[in-house]
């Protein structure tokens, strides 16, 4: 039995790959990454992961990161 669970209403379908790449990589920036970075991340995932479907993307919190690295 769940005890916490969130339901997500869909998004509204009305933008473009472009878009979403642009927005992904701002959010990605906006968490830290260098643009070249966040840019490259995106590139990388353009052909895997911008295509039909839903995707869900965490962004997990840095001290999180580092703590499961040690």
């Amino acid at each position: 039995m769940l005890q916490n669970r969130a339901t997500l209403d869909p998004p509204d379908l009305n933008a473009t790959v472009d878009s979403l790449a642009r927005d992904l990589e701002g959010i990605l920036i906006a968490q830290g990454l260098y643009q070249n970075e966040a840019q490259a991340m995106v590139e990388t995932w353009r052909d895997s992961w911008f295509e039909e479907g839903t995707r869900l993307l965490y962004i997990v919190p840095p001290e999180f990161v580092n703590t499961i690295l040690r």
